[in-house]
């Protein structure tokens, strides 16, 4: 039993110190945008006076507020093209115009555009070009999107009508292709460098983002989650292992390490905020360790800076994990005639995909000493199958899986 106490333990060390996120202090309470120039990431945060700007030089783990010239920030979104900030400021009343930077973030000037929009974002940059999303002032806001030849000094609006949605939720650069999200519009490709948009999937979709991985486009939309291997001219879902809701809540798309991670704005309470996949929107697993989910975190934005993986919350600040913890997420999963079971270590539950020979009929959890402290009887309709395991102690365990009288073995570890 000291041996194996000291395996737990060890296992616990080697985890605990950066197989998770871990909250940044002291940081803006909510983030609503990440953006970087080079090294320094920047961004858009609420303190007791509204949104503001704030700057990290040290890869997200320490922030602080940028004094500026500038009126109070009124876009929730930030982009940033070479050494420019880009932005939407106050101009009088509730009315609001693209601003930039060229002194990171200290001196903001209103760029050339049309008259003022309501919200303005987000920012993108493709083959010099900039683009931002904008909406109408007024009770029924119409969404287009701006472009700029000049490092965003001057915007002219791009062409697009009625059906291209009510606000531009995000967009991703492939190839000579840009993409674009709006609700009630659904998604969205420019060939010329945004002169003109195609229409992809039916407008009754609201889509929430969109981001590449690989010469994959993959997008998050009210009738699911979407893949296209041939840049946007056909799609399928890609949401095996996912919760089928809230798809219209997903706020970034990234790759990382190899890996496509996908997060959630307002997950519900058996949501996770967090999904990762290993094989390119195949499967997908949580990818929560270490957040604190009875708060629902509501992930608002997320980028890769130096050798960590930065997300900004609207309601705990922000975290940080290293992307080498990203590639060991999924490359834990054991797998036998029964499928997949993820992840290992696990937090409060697991889960274990379809099988290719039948369904399962029973499953028991059983501590070191070969106590059964769980069992459910389930059976498979294609989705992954969910254990919980709220209240087990850390350490190691098994499962043992039976159905039509074959039986396998699977070890994990419980690590909170």
């Amino acid at each position: 039993m000291r041996l194996l106490g000291f395996l737990v333990a060890a296992l616990c060390l080697g985890n605990s110190a950066s197989a998770q996120w871990m909250q940044v202090y002291p940081s803006p309470q909510k983030i609503a945008s990440l953006t970087a120039i080079g090294p320094v990431l920047f961004g858009i945060g609420q303190d007791d006076k509204g949104n503001t700007l704030f700057r990290s030089d040290d890869s997200g783990y320490t922030w602080t507020s940028v004094p500026h010239n500038s009126y109070p920030f009124i876009s929730d979104y930030l982009g940033a093209f070479d050494s420019t900030l880009l932005g939407g400021c106050f101009l009088t009343g509730s009315s609001s115009k693209i601003t930039y930077s060229l002194d990171s973030g200290k001196t903001w000037l209103y760029a050339d555009s049309m008259a003022s929009f309501g919200e303005l974002g987000p920012f993108a940059a493709h083959n010099g070009v900039l683009f931002a999303g904008a909406e109408t002032r007024g009770f029924s806001s119409l969404a287009f999107v701006l472009r700029s030849t000049d490092g965003g000094h001057k915007w002219t609006q791009t062409t697009t009508d009625a059906t291209f949605g009510h606000s531009v939720t995000s967009f991703a650069l492939h190839k000579n292709f840009v993409f674009a999200t709006t609700l009630g519009g659904g998604i969205w490709r420019s060939s010329n460098n945004g002169n003109r948009w195609d229409h992809l999937l039916p407008s009754e979709h609201d889509a929430a983002a969109v981001g590449v991985s690989g010469d994959d486009i993959f997008a998050a939309t009210s009738g699911g989650f979407w893949r296209s291997t041939n840049d946007g001219g056909t799609w399928v879902m890609a949401e095996t292992g996912m919760n089928n809701e809230l798809f219209s809540e997903v706020t970034s798309i990234l790759s990382v390490s190899g890996h496509l991670l996908t997060t959630l704005q307002s997950p519900a309470n058996y949501v996770h905020a967090a999904y990762i996949s290993a094989n390119n929107g195949d499967l997908w697993a949580p990818a929560e360790d270490g957040l604190d989910m009875t708060n629902r975190p509501d992930f608002r934005t997320a980028l890769v800076a130096g050798d960590y993986l930065v997300a900004g919350t609207f309601a705990q600040q922000i975290w940080r994990r290293p992307l080498a913890d990203f590639a060991a997420v999924s490359s834990t999963r054991e797998s036998g005639e029964f499928g997949q079971l993820w992840p290992n270590p696990a937090h409060e539950r697991i889960w274990i995909s379809p099988s290719s020979t039948g369904a399962l009929a029973h499953i028991a959890i059983e501590d070191v000493t070969g106590r059964i402290v769980r069992t459910f009887d389930v059976s498979q309709s294609g989705q992954p199958i969910e254990l919980d395991l709220t209240g087990l102690p850390d350490g190691i365990y098994q499962c043992q899986l039976t159905a039509d009288g074959r039986s396998e073995v699977r070890r994990f570890l419980v690590l909170k």
